[in-house]
């Protein structure tokens, strides 16, 4: 990230001041509306770094693997009808249904949509290596700082 970037930190939903940071890049490229995808979504709203574009009015895909937060994505899509489309699926890097290019393909995302969020604390790198048909203008990829390099 950018050092000048670091002082727009703010967490609305976000943990790390994801928030803020996403909102200047879109403020600096002009973009004020659009599609985003999340995954490792948990409810849409826990700690997201796009459930503040979604009450902004944009549209996006969430995806939940864990059955109990997906119950939980699906209430928070009924407020967003026609807006956020929920998947209950787990993410793979490899090839096949479960790609995130495959569950995307079942969407109305466009194929250059504006924001990718990845949080699923293990295969971000692999999953987003494997991504080949959608190409976000932004894309954040979370890490966390417990598990050492390599892990």
């Amino acid at each position: 990230m950018l050092p000048e970037l670091l002082r727009f930190r703010r967490n609305v939903n976000s943990q790390a001041g994801e928030d803020g940071v996403l909102a200047e890049i879109l403020h600096r490229l002009g973009i004020t509306t659009g599609w985003f995808c999340e995954f490792g979504a948990w409810d849409g709203k826990y700690l997201s770094n796009t459930y503040s574009l979604l009450e902004q009015g944009w549209s996006g895909v969430m995806i939940e693997g864990d059955d109990r937060r997906y119950s939980d994505l699906e209430k928070t899509a009924h407020k967003f009808p026609g807006r956020l489309y929920p998947i209950c699926r787990y993410v793979s890097p490899d090839p096949g249904p479960d790609s995130l290019d495959a569950l995307l393909s079942a969407t109305p995302v466009p194929n250059e949509f504006d924001v990718l969020s990845i949080d699923v604390d293990g295969l971000d790198y692999y999953i987003w290596e494997a991504f080949q048909k959608y190409s976000p203008k932004i894309v954040i990829i979370e890490v966390n700082s417990h598990y050492p390099p390599g892990v």
